[in-house]
């Protein structure tokens, strides 16, 4: 094993040195923890980095200035990906009836089986069919309008 990282890409095999000369640098006992800390780097940075600086760049065209110092990261995060507990009980709650009362036995049906019996994927993949998303806005399921 030498200091590269091998890898397919849209069917292309691919080799990435890790360090100059990295194909003819033989990982050992002494530097086996550099060529950890290498290849953590590819991965989660260099490999990547192209796509994370547009989306960056997209970003702080949008969101960028003094308004992001507002938010603490796990807030950012939340207004980006959205939520991700699914509060079906609170959409429940919520939930307004156009000529139902809500108490309909097909509307109980519908709830039992949302709330009881479908998985945390299906609920996902249920959320998705109605709003396009398979996450919650920030603001909760509750105030999804149909």
């Amino acid at each position: 094993m030498t200091f590269t990282y091998e890898y397919e890409t849209y069917g292309e095999n691919r080799v990435e040195e890790l360090i100059e000369n990295g194909s003819s640098i033989y990982v050992n006992q002494e530097n086996k923890h550099e060529y950890v800390q290498l290849l953590i780097d590819f991965i989660f940075n260099k490999s990547i980095k192209r796509q994370f600086d547009s989306f960056y760049k997209g970003f702080h065209k949008a969101c960028g200035g003094d308004a992001l110092t507002l938010f603490r990261p796990e807030e950012l995060e939340g207004l980006i990906c959205g939520c991700k507990t699914l509060d079906f009980q609170a959409m429940k709650r919520e939930t307004r009836y156009d000529g139902y009362d809500g108490d309909e036995e097909v509307i109980e049906w519908f709830w039992d089986i949302l709330l009881n019996e479908f998985t945390y994927e299906q609920q996902k993949r249920f959320l998705f069919f109605c709003t396009g998303c398979d996450k919650a806005p920030v603001s909760g399921l509750e105030n999804i309008m149909f």
